[in-house]
């Protein structure tokens, strides 16, 4: 039961970080910049990066 659990939880955070990635790189195609949007982007990001930690 735990090893299943271990292998659900990372494929989750694994699409998780897939969409925030998706997300990401369509949110940086635009040339015009925002402060909200450079925000955004670095949550993004940061969300990422959590969800990076959270799998291992």
């Amino acid at each position: 039961m735990g090893f299943d659990y271990f292998i659900f939880y990372t494929e989750a955070s694994l699409v998780c970080v897939i969409i925030l990635l998706i997300i990401l790189f369509t949110d940086r195609m635009y040339d015009t910049k925002q402060e909200k949007e450079l925000w955004f982007d670095r949550a993004t990001f940061l969300f990422i990066l959590y969800f990076i930690s959270d799998a291992c």
